[in-house]
């Protein structure tokens, strides 16, 4: 198995493990990621034929069957796959990596990873992607990245730095970034919308719990990480109400016609 094989296993174990709490507490994306690859496209969106890669539970997914002609759910991670059927009974899916997608040339008029392209090989998953698109088709990517110039998301970094080994502030937004540069080369257009969810700290917690390097911690450290996280928040939130802060990362690249 290469290295990208054994990560992207990796990464389907430990998100299986939280399916139900991942499709319970994660954030949705902004409207105007939607509204931007509308306007990308040639074709209109309740026209468009879609391959949402890496659709985890479907929060993604959700939004595109309900705008979309047709919209199908890719995800190697059975209980991740499991959530999305209950979710979205409509939608077909397909238990498959992004590195190799199972269907022909010109299936598709866009193609999307949310917050999932950082699991695959770009060099395969990429090529992959356009192979897949029609002309005139799009690749969308995105990713939710918490804004750490909010004092206490900046605060809660640092203790993530110290406790868990794999924390890594976030290792994926730049590869959307990367899709104009070479080995891609593609013309591409990035956006990034500033947002806050309304939360609690123990539902923060919650959606923190689901983060692959918080799940990958020795079980009593990360309960003891959760449980003091939770106390943390309480105290600096006496009220209960916390606004979480996120960059939403968008880049639409275009399929080299």
């Amino acid at each position: 198995m290469t290295d990208d094989g054994a990560r992207q296993e990796r990464a389907s174990e430990l998100f299986d493990k939280v399916a139900s709490a991942y499709a319970g507490h994660r954030p949705i994306y902004p409207a105007q990621v939607y509204e931007r690859i509308a306007d990308a496209l040639a074709t209109p969106l309740d026209e468009v034929f879609a391959a949402d890669i890496g659709a985890g539970t479907g929060i993604a997914t959700a939004v595109l069957h309900a705008c979309c002609a047709s919209v199908v759910a890719v995800d190697p991670a059975d209980n991740m796959l499991a959530q999305l059927r209950e979710a979205l009974p409509g939608v077909d899916t397909v238990q498959s990596s992004g590195d190799k997608l199972p269907f022909s040339d010109d299936s598709f008029d866009l193609v999307t990873y949310a917050q999932a392209l950082h699991w695959t090989d770009p060099e395969r998953s990429v090529p992959e992607a356009m192979r897949v698109l029609r002309p005139g088709g799009r690749l969308a990517v995105w990713w939710n990245v918490p804004d750490f110039t909010v004092g206490w998301v900046s605060e809660q970094r640092d203790r993530l730095r110290q406790a868990a080994p794999r924390y890594h502030a976030f290792a994926g937004s730049d590869l959307g970034e990367r899709l104009g540069e070479a080995p891609f080369g593609l013309v591409a257009e990035h956006h990034s919308f500033r947002w806050t969810r309304p939360s609690s700290p123990d539902r923060h917690v919650a959606n923190l719990a689901t983060q692959s390097y918080v799940v990958a911690m020795p079980d009593d450290e990360r309960e003891r990480f959760l449980t003091d996280e939770i106390s943390y928040l309480r105290a600096t939130f006496p009220d209960g109400e916390l606004d979480e802060p996120y960059v939403t990362a968008l880049t639409i690249a275009a399929h080299p016609d």
